[in-house]
């Protein structure tokens, strides 16, 4: 019994020798010590041999080189700061939204030090066309473009071309080409948006004829499968001269190509509604008629 008791005190003293070197308050002690007694309630020497354990563990000794015995060595100071630890505390920054894309921009869009963002938020959205540019646009359309960058770029002028990847017949048929709805050129330099009511103030734009006559955006509507639009605004060394609104869809875009500088590019998809639909129906119902009137022939 007087062993027990010997042992019971040095495991106490043990205890509070381990609290107070690693200055563990609260509820670290009561656990730390609730683990030591849960082990002393097996076997005394075991638990002994446990605490020894955990004090050399937790508080390694710092052992010089051989060369350098003599000489007392510091430890280095913990990373934590001084007992007892307080472990760092997650936080947030906010920043604030300011609207300007950070997508980093293609090299397509680059030239020199200057890059060009093309914002197209008054003719695409949600992937789509807006609605008054479909089958029901108006004969003096104009797509509603916005840019940013070569601001005080003297001497270069922007340009814009849509076009209808996929007419006549939609995604995946075999007899599509690109064909031309739009397109303007020397637009001014200091210029940084694209609408009607710019066109109609001046500037020298020149704006290219469409399939129904109209220096406009001609109206969109597909009457059969998915068509892919692709808007593009063009940065070009200097103005074209001997473009005129009916120059070829294809010569345009052979200068274009030549003069450019930097470009930037949206995409958007277009289905047929039902007024592209209902004249789908109708030109079939026509070719129908025109067949068998040719065979009666």
């Amino acid at each position: 019994r007087g062993s027990v008791q010997a042992c019971t005190q040095t495991f106490l003293l043990g205890c509070w020798a381990f609290i107070r070197e690693f200055r563990l308050v609260g509820r670290n002690a009561l656990a730390m010590v609730e683990l030591l007694v849960m082990h002393r309630m097996q076997i005394c020497r075991p638990s002994l041999v446990l605490l020894s354990a955990l004090l050399l563990v937790t508080r390694p000794a710092v052992v010089a080189p051989s060369s350098l015995r003599d000489v007392p060595v510091t430890p280095s100071p913990s990373p934590f700061g001084a007992p007892p630890y307080v472990a760092p505390q997650p936080y947030i920054i906010w920043i604030e939204n300011s609207g300007v894309t950070t997508t980093p921009p293609l090299i397509s869009q680059c030239h020199g030090c200057d890059c060009v963002q093309l914002f197209a938020d008054g003719f695409v959205a949600n992937g789509g066309v807006l609605d008054r540019y479909k089958c029901n646009a108006g004969p003096d359309s104009i797509p509603e473009l916005k840019w940013s960058g070569f601001e005080g770029s003297r001497g270069k002028y922007f340009a814009v071309t849509v076009s209808d990847l996929d007419e006549p017949f939609g995604v995946g048929a075999m007899r599509n080409r690109v064909q031309g709805i739009f397109w303007a050129a020397n637009i001014p330099g200091d210029w940084r948006e694209l609408s009607a009511e710019k066109v109609a103030g001046g500037g020298g734009v020149i704006i290219g004829r469409n399939r129904k006559g109209k220096q406009s955006l001609e109206p969109i509507c597909p009457t059969r499968g998915r068509h892919r639009l692709r808007v593009t605004l063009w940065v070009l060394r200097a103005a074209l001269p001997g473009l005129g609104p009916d120059t070829p869809y294809a010569e345009v875009m052979e200068q274009f190509e030549a003069a450019e500088l930097a470009k930037a590019t949206v995409f958007a998809e277009v289905l047929p509604d039902e007024q592209g639909a209902a004249a789908s129906l109708l030109s079939l119902h026509r070719v129908a008629h025109l067949r068998r009137r040719a065979g009666a022939l």
